[in-house]
């Protein structure tokens, strides 16, 4: 259902880069992406690169699918919603490309406010981002991200593998 409407409706085939140095379990994550995936029609071309060659592409765009982390040392988020959501953070929304300028407002109002304020602007970047969707979780304690998958390819619930749409 959640496929409707998207380039894999009818099924796809999508690449997913992977460094086997990255992680430790990144051969396990690939496949167990792979196999589920499958589940639902998308045909996973798995794409085993050196970790140069991973850093390079991921700082490019050039990939699909990449499996990636991305943590905060902190009891606040704002680390990570910088690091994920904005166009100006360091890696850039993750790689994604995702841009949102109003996106970008809102997570500025998120860690320069706190209380009620603070609480208000992260509905704001909530309801932003389930519209938007610029990428979606996939499986618990992992995260990846994707450069170059058509809009709203691919919208799975779980809670941390990210799967990117780049637009």
């Amino acid at each position: 259902e959640l496929l409707k409407g998207t380039a894999c409706e009818n099924g796809c085939e999508i690449e997913l880069m992977y460094a086997e140095a990255d992680f430790p379990f990144a051969n396990q994550l690939v496949l167990l992406v792979q196999s589920q995936l499958k589940d639902i029609g998308v045909t996973i071309k798995l794409d085993s690169v050196d970790q140069p060659t991973l850093i390079e592409r991921l700082v490019a765009g050039n990939f699909t699918i990449a499996p990636g982390a991305n943590n905060s040392g902190g009891a606040f988020p704002d680390k990570l919603i910088n690091d994920a959501l904005l166009s100006t953070s360091g890696i850039k929304a993750e790689f994604t490309g995702y841009n949102s300028p109003e996106m970008d407002a809102l997570v500025k109002e998120v860690v320069t406010t706190d209380g009620a304020a603070r609480q208000e602007a992260e509905k704001k970047v909530s309801a932003l981002f389930a519209k938007d969707r610029p990428f979606v979780t996939y499986a618990t304690r992992v995260r990846g991200q994707a450069s170059s998958l058509p809009s709203d390819t691919i919208a799975i619930v779980g809670s941390s593998l990210v799967i990117a749409t780049s637009k």
